[in-house]
Protein backbone atom coordinates (compact mmCIF):
# COMPACT_ATOMS: atom_id res chain seq x y z
CA UNK A 1 0.00 0.00 0.00
CA UNK A 2 1.39 3.51 -0.87
CA UNK A 3 1.18 5.58 2.96
CA UNK A 4 3.21 8.84 2.09
CA UNK A 5 4.98 10.38 -0.53
CA UNK A 6 8.40 12.69 -0.57
CA UNK A 7 8.14 15.04 -3.82
CA UNK A 8 11.78 15.82 -3.21
CA UNK A 9 13.81 12.78 -1.61
CA UNK A 10 17.06 12.88 -1.47
CA UNK A 11 17.77 8.98 -1.43
CA UNK A 12 15.81 8.65 -4.77
CA UNK A 13 16.66 11.90 -6.38
CA UNK A 14 13.50 13.03 -6.92
CA UNK A 15 9.86 11.64 -6.19
CA UNK A 16 9.86 9.03 -3.31
CA UNK A 17 6.71 6.70 -2.06
CA UNK A 18 6.59 4.64 1.40
CA UNK A 19 4.70 1.55 0.85
CA UNK A 20 3.90 -0.50 3.68
CA UNK A 21 1.88 -4.44 3.11
CA UNK A 22 -1.97 -3.97 3.69
CA UNK A 23 -2.92 -3.68 7.60
CA UNK A 24 -6.64 -3.69 9.13
CA UNK A 25 -6.99 0.15 9.40
CA UNK A 26 -4.10 1.73 7.28
CA UNK A 27 -4.45 5.22 6.46
CA UNK A 28 -2.84 5.27 2.38
CA UNK A 29 -2.51 7.78 -0.19
CA UNK A 30 -4.94 8.89 -2.75
CA UNK A 31 -4.84 6.50 -5.64
CA UNK A 32 -3.60 2.93 -3.42
CA UNK A 33 -5.02 0.10 -4.48
CA UNK A 34 -8.15 -1.34 -2.43
CA UNK A 35 -7.28 -4.87 -1.83
CA UNK A 36 -10.05 -7.56 -1.91
CA UNK A 37 -11.81 -7.50 1.07
CA UNK A 38 -11.26 -4.07 2.35
CA UNK A 39 -12.97 -1.18 2.02
CA UNK A 40 -12.27 2.78 2.45
CA UNK A 41 -13.74 4.37 5.07
CA UNK A 42 -12.28 7.47 6.03
CA UNK A 43 -11.24 10.15 3.76
CA UNK A 44 -8.54 13.38 4.49
CA UNK A 45 -8.48 15.71 1.33
CA UNK A 46 -5.44 17.42 1.96
CA UNK A 47 -3.02 14.73 3.64
CA UNK A 48 -0.24 12.92 2.52
CA UNK A 49 1.51 16.28 0.90
CA UNK A 50 -1.50 17.12 -0.64
CA UNK A 51 -2.20 14.30 -2.38
CA UNK A 52 -5.32 12.87 0.09
CA UNK A 53 -5.80 10.18 2.04
CA UNK A 54 -8.11 7.04 2.65
CA UNK A 55 -8.64 5.27 5.72
CA UNK A 56 -8.59 1.35 4.56
CA UNK A 57 -10.33 -1.63 6.84
CA UNK A 58 -11.58 -5.13 6.13
CA UNK A 59 -14.94 -5.00 5.56
CA UNK A 60 -17.33 -5.51 8.20
CA UNK A 61 -21.30 -5.05 8.82
CA UNK A 62 -22.08 -1.59 9.71
CA UNK A 63 -19.04 0.19 8.26
CA UNK A 64 -19.88 3.26 6.85
CA UNK A 65 -17.76 3.15 3.58
CA UNK A 66 -16.77 5.83 0.94
CA UNK A 67 -17.61 6.05 -2.73
CA UNK A 68 -15.32 3.98 -5.09
CA UNK A 69 -15.51 1.01 -3.29
CA UNK A 70 -15.97 -2.11 -4.70
CA UNK A 71 -19.24 -3.83 -2.94
CA UNK A 72 -17.39 -7.35 -0.98
CA UNK A 73 -18.90 -10.51 -1.97
CA UNK A 74 -21.85 -11.14 0.65
CA UNK A 75 -22.69 -7.36 1.37
CA UNK A 76 -25.16 -4.76 0.24
CA UNK A 77 -25.34 -0.98 0.82
CA UNK A 78 -27.54 0.64 3.40
CA UNK A 79 -28.42 4.16 4.21
CA UNK A 80 -26.82 6.92 2.51
CA UNK A 81 -25.16 9.84 4.71
CA UNK A 82 -24.16 12.66 2.37
CA UNK A 83 -21.34 13.95 4.67
CA UNK A 84 -19.76 10.69 5.86
CA UNK A 85 -16.45 10.48 4.78
CA UNK A 86 -15.37 14.06 5.34
CA UNK A 87 -17.49 14.81 2.59
CA UNK A 88 -18.24 12.57 -0.47
CA UNK A 89 -20.93 10.75 1.20
CA UNK A 90 -21.10 7.00 2.56
CA UNK A 91 -23.45 4.33 2.63
CA UNK A 92 -23.74 1.66 5.90
CA UNK A 93 -22.61 -1.79 4.16
CA UNK A 94 -24.83 -4.69 5.81
CA UNK A 95 -24.38 -8.34 5.22
CA UNK A 96 -27.10 -10.43 2.85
Amino acid sequence: MLTDHNPSSSPCLGDAWLMRLVTDGIWTCGGSPIPAGYVMTGHYRTARRGIGSWFQQLAAPGLSICPGNAVPAGYHLGTYNSAGCAGPGSWVLLRY
